[in-house]
């Protein structure tokens, strides 16, 4: 008898399963709760405006990535002012993001190449180049375009205004 119980403490006490995993924690939850013990850390910052942007949360994503964007040192850094002027587009607010991405392209080149290999200044004359056509600023648009051929690398099929 005492072998039968035995056996069945060791058979239940075996049988039990490892304890369910914990459900996957939302990003967006993880790096505010990082944020709380860091709330100056523009990377965090602008990480929690990327997955907001993803998520479809444009306001809260224009939000932060303004506050990283206006943070940077001026004319140093282009993706959080390029990721504050495709957010602000999104959200119909034009002058907004024609002011953003033309801060990117205002941005003067670490070297003679940046231009050519730092995307950002591309993306950011293809969206630039449509609020100027819509404002009718045919000499910008055209200086622009220039630049987006001669200096930033550019092709002509990626130029959004067709003549």
């Amino acid at each position: 008898m005492k072998r039968a119980w035995l056996l069945a403490v060791v058979v239940v006490a075996g049988c039990e399963s490892a304890p369910p995993p914990e459900p996957p924690r939302e990003p967006i939850a993880e790096i505010r709760e990082k944020m709380a013990d860091h709330p100056d850390d523009l990377s965090l910052r602008y990480a929690l405006a990327r997955e907001q942007e993803q998520k479809g949360l444009l306001e809260a994503a224009s939000l932060n990535y303004g506050i990283v964007a206006n943070e940077l040192p001026p004319k140093r850094y282009t993706r959080a002012m390029l990721a504050f002027g495709r957010v602000e587009l999104a959200l119909g607010r034009d002058v907004s993001a024609r002011r953003a991405f033309e801060a990117v392209l205002a941005v003067p080149p670490e070297n003679e190449t940046s231009t050519t290999t730092n995307p950002d200044y591309r993306e950011a004359a293809i969206r630039l180049a449509p609020l100027l056509l819509a404002a009718e600023r045919w000499a910008e648009i055209e200086a622009l375009h220039k630049r987006f051929m001669d200096e930033l690398g550019g092709d002509e099929e990626e130029w959004p205004i067709r003549y």
